[in-house]
């Protein structure tokens, strides 16, 4: 049996193989084992960067590129305000989620959301911390699923339904867009 020849000739290269990182969210490509091919078939995959721009070998090495994560801002802080509080309590559970490495347990996450409190939120997070303040053996913050009850009892609006509710009620096209209108009327129905 005759074994496959090489078609690709010296002058030509390999496109470079795709895999996926199993420890990261974004996949990587493979460049082949030295930096030369790997700047080479970067080129060759995402082109070549302009004249106005520095050399791409001397300021990424492929590790950077198999390693980059998105950064995400942190949430802003919550004020007290119920209309704010769902958003606010999304807005630190995808941070949190996007930097799982940093919130090991349920003390570290809750401290972060009560860290990320302001203005009317500061009574409840003081009145909070020290009914979980044991004498003599410091703060006990108890799970995050107490923690998110008792959050969701002061902060969410009273009547959630009845408000979207009404905010359904009101809701007219004016002059935007059809697919906008029944975007937000989506949102209110479900």
């Amino acid at each position: 049996m005759s074994q496959p020849t090489n078609t690709t000739s010296a002058n030509q290269q390999a496109p470079p193989s795709t895999s996926i990182n199993p420890a990261g969210i974004l996949g990587h490509r493979t460049f082949g084992s030295s930096t030369k091919n790997a700047s080479n078939s970067f080129y060759n995959v995402f082109g070549k960067p302009s004249t106005d721009s520095p050399d791409i070998s001397t300021t990424i090495s492929s590790s950077t590129i198999q390693e980059h994560r998105p950064k995400y801002a942190q949430p802003n802080k919550f004020d007290g305000d119920p209309r704010n509080y769902q958003k606010w309590k999304e807005d630190c559970s995808l941070y949190m989620l996007a930097h799982n490495n940093n919130f090991p347990d349920e003390h570290t996450a809750i401290m972060f959301m009560l860290y990320h409190m302001d203005k009317k939120a500061l009574v409840w997070r003081t009145e909070f911390m020290a009914a979980h303040t044991v004498s003599g053996q410091g703060i006990h913050l108890g799970t995050m699923d107490n923690f998110l009850a008792a959050l969701d009892s002061a902060f969410q609006p009273f009547d959630m339904e009845g408000d979207t509710l009404q905010q359904l009620h009101t809701l007219k096209q004016l002059s935007r867009p059809v697919d906008e209108y029944v975007s937000e009327f989506r949102v209110f129905a479900t």
